[in-house]
């Protein structure tokens, strides 16, 4: 997910029918210039150079969403729609991309499904087969610690920057049924997995900020992100 401002102007987007390098590629109307989908950058046309700005997004089910965000709106499905193109595509580890990609980096398998987050000029995949055995991964990118949690419930993923008011955290899972929590060594504190906001303790009432971050197959990812760090 992105911002659609660029240079103070407002764009509207649309699918421009190409693919690069398996990857959707999106054009804006006001300019028509070129976007990709992966990490928002200009592949051709007027506004070269830029980069959309990724905003804090989650992948999840419709289910753990609306326990969250009881009040939240949904667009009914076309009830003419069954089932979905894509079904065989996910389901085969050997089905790569439209036309058949190889994966471009065989530390991962190419459909293994990566947590994956990109600062500047540094990019992190952290496996999604850890996370579902450990809940959570602690790290750094570019000297910011990360908080990366897994929910069962949802099968998603949420990052968060582990500062608080200069402070930087360490977690430990704790579990309420399906509900994933994390306890801070500092201060006993007891946060929301899915939200990240302090609900009992010492910072009650803080909240840790959402880090920008995709959900991806590997092979997509690595195409674009050469020199990605592995984790665990």
């Amino acid at each position: 997910m992105y911002t659609r401002t660029v240079k103070g102007q407002e764009l509207t987007f649309g699918v421009s029918g190409k693919l690069y390098k398996d990857a959707l590629v999106m054009f804006d109307r006001e300019t028509e210039t070129l976007w990709t989908q992966v990490d928002g950058s200009v592949l051709r046309g007027k506004l070269e150079g830029s980069r959309l700005q990724p905003v804090p997004a989650v992948q999840t089910t419709w289910s753990e969403w609306k326990r969250l965000h009881p009040a939240t709106l949904v667009l009914k499905k076309d009830p003419r729609i069954r089932g979905t193109l894509y079904t065989d595509y996910h389901s085969d580890p050997q089905k790569m991309g439209i036309a058949g990609a190889r994966n471009p980096d065989a530390r991962l398998p190419g459909k293994a499904l990566v947590v994956t987050l990109r600062e500047e000029s540094e990019a992190l995949a952290v496996k999604v087969d850890a996370l579902k055995r450990t809940l959570l991964h602690q790290t750094e990118l570019r000297g910011q610690p990360l908080a990366i949690v897994y929910s069962p419930a949802g099968n998603s993923a949420r990052v968060f920057d582990r500062r608080v008011e200069g402070q930087t955290l360490g977690f430990s899972v704790v579990r309420r049924g399906d509900e994933v929590l994390l306890r801070d060594k500092q201060t006993s504190t007891l946060w929301s997995g899915l939200t990240g906001k302090a609900q009992e303790g010492k910072l009650a009432g803080r909240e840790l900020r959402a880090v920008p971050h995709m959900m991806n197959y590997w092979f997509a990812w690595a195409a674009y992100n050469p020199r990605t760090r592995v984790e665990p």
